[in-house]
């Protein structure tokens, strides 16, 4: 690598060897991802080189995956179409990848293509990955593409992604999308829920989950869950505690 960017890469890769990952007690993990970091930079010069990298498919996962998370980290906004693209790919480690690397270049162009993932996408995580996307990058209808995400869509980790993607979103049919989560079949999307309520407990309307809180808070199943949502009704009524 020459230049400017060599020069990036380089302070990332000594941000990388400095560090400790969590979850990694043999270091394991982190000495792998700087073996493929090694190998990429033995090959890419510019990003151009980095791109090729991501969307090779002959190369392996792991080196793919260092590649497009290079293109996040450093912003390389020319990525932006191949990374949409990997966004749909069924390699869940590659689509994962690609959404977070798309959440890093955070450009608002994205935005449509992005809805159309949530609303099209074929494989799950790539809707999953299309949500967390539009929660960290705003644009018009982004907040009505997660709302019907939220309640209509099949998979239960997609309506998680879509009720936490509300949450940059507080209009009102959100805070009505958020009040019908929290009744959601799957305990994971209804803790999400009580979440995003907590996230928004400052905004006007909010009062209308307070049903639904209700009802959680008498019935759910799970007693941490049930405690979560009594605690959430409780800063609602006194939004003092809030601080």
């Amino acid at each position: 690598m020459i230049g400017a960017f060599s020069k990036q890469v380089g302070i990332v890769r000594d941000q990388i060897s400095s560090g400790k990952w969590e979850d990694d007690p043999d270091d394991s993990r982190r000495l792998a991802w700087l073996r493929n970091f090694d190998v990429l930079r033995t090959k890419a010069q510019n990003s151009k080189d980095v791109i090729r990298t991501a969307v090779n498919l002959s190369a392996t996962t792991e080196l793919r995956a260092v590649a497009i998370w290079v293109l996040g980290r450093l912003e390389i906004r020319s990525a932006m179409t191949p990374l949409l693209r990997l966004l749909r790919q069924p390699d869940d480690t590659i689509s994962f990848r690609a959404a977070e690397a798309l959440c890093e270049i955070a450009d608002c162009r994205i935005v449509p293509s992005v809805i159309n993932v949530l609303k099209c996408g074929s494989f799950w995580r790539s809707r999953e990955g299309a949500a967390w996307i539009l929660h960290k990058v705003k644009g018009p209808g982004a907040g009505a593409a997660l709302a019907v995400a939220a309640l209509t869509d099949r998979e239960p980790a997609v309506r998680t992604a879509a009720v936490h993607g509300l949450i940059t979103y507080p209009q009102k049919r959100s805070l009505v999308t958020i009040a019908r989560a929290l009744e959601d079949s799957s305990p994971r999307v209804r803790r999400m829920a009580v979440f995003a309520v907590d996230c928004l407990a400052s905004q006007a309307g909010i009062e209308v989950t307070i049903p639904a809180l209700k009802r959680l808070a008498g019935n759910a199943e799970d007693i941490d869950l049930r405690e979560e949502a009594i605690e959430t009704i409780r800063s609602l009524s006194h939004p003092q505690a809030r601080g």
